[in-house]
């Protein structure tokens, strides 16, 4: 399976992606829910014939249910979020935030413009120009949200990726522990970059989105 090939014909721009930040877990929590839909979408060939025809030889013309385990633990991280990104789009369940608000209970994509705020830098002015309530919101949830993480493990902290549409600022907490530590050094300041998550909360102007992955958008 070429997953370069994949990365590429299944994303929006038809360009190839290099993680910054994967959350793993949470994609090998939520995979096995649409493993029947995402194979389904795979045989109809809405996914180009090449890509249908390497998919269709990892999930075979039927799953059972004791074959969802061997999908979830093959198939990597990157493929599986692209995969649920494409049955999003599929289904009309993928919200583009370039060009429509935040909704709940749908699936959430941006890619442009974005910035990381690093794990030793506290959010202050001195990083963004937004109002100082804004700024005071945004950096009180990730501290609320790093306190929790610290309960499973002491060492680990957040760092937070910020973009702004259509008069939304988009706030991403992710903790380093899925930091993609070799490609984050090289690509963490190149843009464009692109998120897809869920929608946690919205306070003012900010959305909160939780972050299954983020990355730099062709390298």
């Amino acid at each position: 399976m070429d997953e370069n090939k994949i990365m590429k014909e299944l994303s929006k721009t038809r360009k190839p992606r290099a993680p910054l930040y994967l959350n793993g877990d949470s994609l090998n929590l939520i995979f096995p829910q649409y493993v029947g839909a995402i194979s389904g979408l795979v045989r109809s060939g809405k996914l180009g014939a090449e890509v249908s025809a390497s998919l269709l030889n990892f999930f075979g013309s039927k799953l059972s249910a004791e074959e969802v385990l061997s999908a979830t633990v093959d198939l990597s991280p990157t493929v599986k979020g692209v995969l649920i990104e494409a049955h999003a789009r599929d289904s009309n369940d993928l919200v583009d935030l370039t060009s429509s608000d935040p909704k709940q209970d749908t699936w959430l994509t941006y890619i442009g413009d974005a910035k990381f705020i690093r794990r030793d830098q506290i959010l202050t002015q001195e990083y963004c120009s937004f109002s100082p309530s804004i700024v005071e919101t945004i950096q009180k949830e990730r501290e609320l949200q790093e306190q929790d993480l610290k309960e499973e493990d002491e060492s680990i902290k957040t760092t937070l990726w910020l973009a702004e549409s259509r008069g939304y600022i988009l706030a991403s907490i992710a903790s380093t522990k899925g930091i993609i530590s070799n490609v984050f050094a090289s690509y963490a300041r190149k843009v464009p970059q692109g998120i897809l998550g869920r929608l946690e909360r919205m306070e003012e102007s900010v959305v909160f989105v939780a972050p299954f992955w983020i990355w730099s958008e062709g390298w």
